[in-house]
């Protein structure tokens, strides 16, 4: 299982990753047409595979 956290050498490179992350997950919008196709995935597959296709993680799904 590849590693989640980041290691960043300095503090300001930590911040800019931090924000780059806040980035990607403001990215996703939820609408009906995700509702839908999160529906159909939950039944066929785990909450922590969809959440590595969506690039977010799984307690996001699990509120979605």
């Amino acid at each position: 299982m590849p590693r989640k956290r980041k290691i960043f050498e300095k503090p300001k490179e930590k911040s800019e990753g931090m924000k780059q992350t806040c980035i990607e997950r403001a990215k996703l919008k939820i609408t009906d047409e995700l509702l839908e196709n999160l529906k159909k995935l939950v039944w066929e597959m785990p909450l922590y595979k969809i959440a590595e296709i969506y690039n977010i993680g799984n307690t996001r799904i699990s509120e979605i």
